[in-house]
């Protein structure tokens, strides 16, 4: 049996689109990375975030 998706490709991209001109998004971009910088960068990510975990 084969599951169809609830959302047709229109409707996730009409949706997605909607969603890339609100402005609470540029909230979370800060700035551009060359793509060659990215395992670098997603370590310094991955470290901050783990950082926040951790309690005194």
């Amino acid at each position: 049996m084969k599951l169809r998706p609830r959302w047709n490709y229109q409707r996730r991209l009409r949706l997605a689109l909607s969603l890339l001109v609100d402005k609470r998004l540029d909230a979370l971009i800060s700035g551009e990375s060359d793509f060659e910088d990215f395992p670098r960068l997603l370590i310094r990510c991955l470290v901050v975030a783990a950082s926040s975990f951790v309690t005194g």
